[in-house]
């Protein structure tokens, strides 16, 4: 963090607007449903270990990567701890996984898919099971998500998923027991074709089900640097965070106040990019 928070003052310092890292990479889909569903870069809800019902694992294997995300640092007690107080685990893999093979329920979609999968879930929970108090009061829109799921049928979702209608079935109704949740999404999400509307879809999975920053669910911590009583911290704009890419790829989306690194071979040949300083990394 204090890295961060140097880098971000030297960038301003000199005023260039040439920010690049791994994030465009490997992780912007968490960057860019952030932006879009809460007007903040970078919030990544953390799952309430201690008193959780129900994590869902996406695209990730805990296991092995002791992912920062969900803080699980010896993962297999944490697992083995949540399943203690009633928490059930579910993971959508196409791969059985480690943590799959730890899990309480395995959806083993087609690659690219697990998206039909949460549209099912949101659909079905919104018919019979979302939390309408906590909608009310901090959603918008809700008419509008519930058009956008609702051709995910169980019958279309096995279809196109890969998945049995049971298994969907099952799933739904570990949600509804559960009450509240977290959706802990990886790699395999951010790094798929549809990882922007899985990573969407994940947050609003939560916000259907009033599970952020609220016990039992995801903590919301926005960190120093989304801090609302900061005085140059301005209102959230509808779109978010976002601005064009840099000016030999206007049409690349820049997010979080970060540029593409697809656009760096065209801004070196096109000399907009002269010089690079490494900040923590190791190109070699």
């Amino acid at each position: 963090a204090s890295g961060f928070s140097s880098l971000l003052a030297f960038l301003g310092t000199i005023k260039t607007p040439s920010a690049y890292s791994d994030m465009t990479i490997d992780s912007v889909a968490k960057a860019l449903a952030s932006e879009l569903v809460t007007g903040i870069t970078g919030l990544e809800p953390r799952a309430d270990l201690a008193n959780t019902k129900m994590v869902i694992f996406i695209g990730t294997n805990p296991v092995i990567s002791h992912t920062r995300t969900i803080n699980m640092h010896a993962p297999t007690a944490a697992m083995r701890d949540m399943r203690a107080h009633g928490a059930q685990l579910w993971t959508l893999d196409p791969r059985k996984s480690e943590t799959a093979q730890r899990s309480d329920g395995h959806i083993q979609a087609r690659p690219g898919m697990d998206y039909a999968v949460l549209s099912h879930a949101i659909r079905e929970l919104l018919i019979d099971g979302a939390d309408q108090d906590y909608s009310a009061r901090y959603t918008q829109n809700v008419e509008g998500l519930k058009a956008a799921v609702e051709r995910f049928t169980l019958d279309h979702t096995s279809a196109i998923a890969g998945v049995e209608p049971q298994l969907l079935r099952d799933f739904v109704g570990a949600i509804r027991q559960a009450g509240r949740l977290s959706v802990e999404a990886g790699t395999g999400v951010t790094m798929q074709r549809a990882g922007n509307v899985t990573q969407w879809l994940s947050l609003a999975l939560m916000a259907v089900t009033g599970s952020l920053d609220r016990e039992g669910g995801a903590w919301v911590n926005p960190g120093r640097m989304n801090r609302k009583d900061r005085k140059d911290f301005p209102a959230a704009p509808e779109a978010g965070w976002n601005r064009p890419g840099p000016e030999s790829r206007p049409e690349l989306r820049g997010t979080g106040g970060e540029y593409p690194c697809a656009a760096m071979p065209d801004e070196i040949a096109a000399k907009n990019l002269r010089a690079m300083m490494v900040w923590g990394g190791n190109l070699e």
